[in-house]
């Protein structure tokens, strides 16, 4: 077991006043790099209070160092394993919203703390004030492909269905995301929210690598069977002696299933093993590539959609991850219920990925999910939510 020490005083970062005076507090498990650039752009747009349950995970291996720009505070939160999963719970959390009295909350759903996000919703309720679910699980379900035993994941997906249906408004990671909460009986405004990230350090390139002859195709991200690796294997094997031969494969990530990356080399594709890779390297890494796969089996939102696409370099998605709908938009979407569409759609990607004008495409698209215009889209349902009527009453009559 490990625990996070008593509650820190809460940060205050120097910053302008925010364009809409709403007090909010967002409930967040843990700091996530990936959302810093978006707690700030929001921070401009209301008094935003970002609340970490804890500081990190041991499944975590980024930065915990909170950046200027948003004023957030560390609770009093435990962190217990399980089954090799994390299980996150807040004694204090019910006494510092009273304390706080916000006007609205948002409250990140995940595994680990859907039992703090249930006791938000029924607090919101009594108290009069409109609690936002921030979702991402996608179909299927994640809990349901481990080794969790199934009495437990029954219980959980208790507490999902029960803090869904007392929320009063929902923020997507995706089209996927909203279908799976509506299944769980979402009812309410909701609006995106995706993964983003701040700009790169360096331009996208725009213009297709039309002077070598090498085909290079890229997977970034943890070598395991979620994410598909041997999806991506398979298929590439089933690939034409002609672009098997130009095809260099690039991968950045770690993961038990790097033990089949020689299975490649017996299909006659050369690969590059980058193994993990620093961000800022990585970056080039995207703008070399003519092409950036992700094959998973279930992802609630790869980072790797908005970082390749940022990068100018066009993605194949499977339907069954988050972001489909945007990477569709300027690449290749394949459908994992169906056996030969990876094989048929990688084919198709590789032999139309040299296209300057999709390149372009791509860069286009990523930037309508940049931090600024997903914090708009927040804020504008968060003003909805709290200068409108506060709390439907079909909601303060619930008993739960």
């Amino acid at each position: 077991m490990s625990s996070v020490s008593a509650p820190r005083p809460v940060r205050r970062a120097l910053r302008p006043a925010p364009d809409w005076s709403g007090r909010v507090v967002l409930y967040h498990n843990v700091v996530a790099p990936y959302r810093h650039a978006l707690f700030q752009e929001l921070a401009r747009r209301m008094a935003l209070d970002v609340w970490f349950s804890v500081r990190t995970t041991r499944d975590r291996k980024w930065s915990t160092r909170v950046p200027a720009g948003y004023d957030h505070r560390f609770l009093d939160g435990w962190s217990v394993y399980g089954f090799n999963r994390p299980l996150i719970f807040c004694p204090g959390l019910i006494r510092d919203l009273r304390r706080a009295r916000p006007q609205a909350v948002i409250a990140v759903l995940t595994r680990s703390n859907a039992v703090d996000v249930l006791r938000i919703c029924r607090w919101g309720r009594r108290a009069g004030v409109p609690v936002v679910l921030w979702i991402g699980a996608v179909e299927p379900d994640p809990a349901f492909t481990t080794d969790v035993p199934r009495a437990l994941d029954r219980l959980f997906e208790r507490y999902y269905r029960k803090a869904i249906r007392e929320a009063t408004g929902y923020v997507y990671y995706s089209e996927l995301s909203r279908r799976w909460a509506e299944r769980r009986g979402a009812r309410g405004p909701g609006t995106s929210g995706t993964q983003v990230l701040p700009p790169a350090p360096v331009p996208p390139r725009l213009e297709a690598h039309h002077g070598r002859d090498d085909l290079v195709m890229l997977y970034v991200g943890k070598l395991e069977h979620r994410k598909g690796v041997d999806l991506l294997i398979r298929a590439a094997a089933d690939l034409e002696p002609e672009v098997r031969r130009r095809l260099l494969v690039r991968i950045a990530g770690e993961g038990p299933m790097a033990a089949m990356l020689p299975e490649l080399t017996e299909a006659g594709i050369r690969y590059e093993f980058l193994g993990h890779t620093d961000r800022d390297e990585l970056w080039k890494v995207y703008r070399d590539a003519d092409l950036t796969v992700l094959a998973s089996r279930h992802d609630p939102w790869a980072n790797i959609l908005n970082e390749s696409m940022s990068m100018g370099t066009p993605v194949l998605i499977s339907r069954q991850a988050g972001g489909a709908e945007l990477g569709g938009r300027a690449g290749w979407v394949c459908d994992l219920r169906d056996p030969a569409s990876l094989p048929r759609e990688l084919a198709r990607a590789l032999a139309e990925c040299r296209d300057s004008g999709r390149r372009r495409d791509a860069v286009r698209a990523e930037r309508e999910y940049r931090p600024d215009t997903s914090a708009d889209r927040i804020a504008t349902l968060m003003r909805q939510l709290v200068d409108g009527p506060a709390v439907p009453e079909r909601l303060l009559s619930r008993t739960g």
